[in-house]
């Protein structure tokens, strides 16, 4: 899963307005209650994203296990 992300990533900084919609889905997982503005202050570097990435992979992780539901029960 990380390394399929880091794929994604290629190198490209936050800042790259490509990646915003990958930001916007970790601060989905992160459970952000505005994931736009999340990604937008996390592509400024204002917001710490590394929360919402991990979520990401969490949720990705336990969904290509088979695993129903949120893994983090919300």
């Amino acid at each position: 899963m990380a390394r399929e992300e880091l794929a994604t990533w290629n190198g490209r900084p936050e800042s790259d307005p490509a990646l915003l919609p990958r930001l916007e889905l970790y601060g989905r997982a992160g459970n952000t209650s505005n994931p736009q503005a999340w990604a937008a202050g996390a592509a400024a570097d204002t917001t710490a994203w590394s929360g919402g990435f991990i979520s990401f992979c969490v949720q990705q992780a336990a969904l290509a296990a088979g695993i129903p539901g949120d893994p983090f029960h919300r």
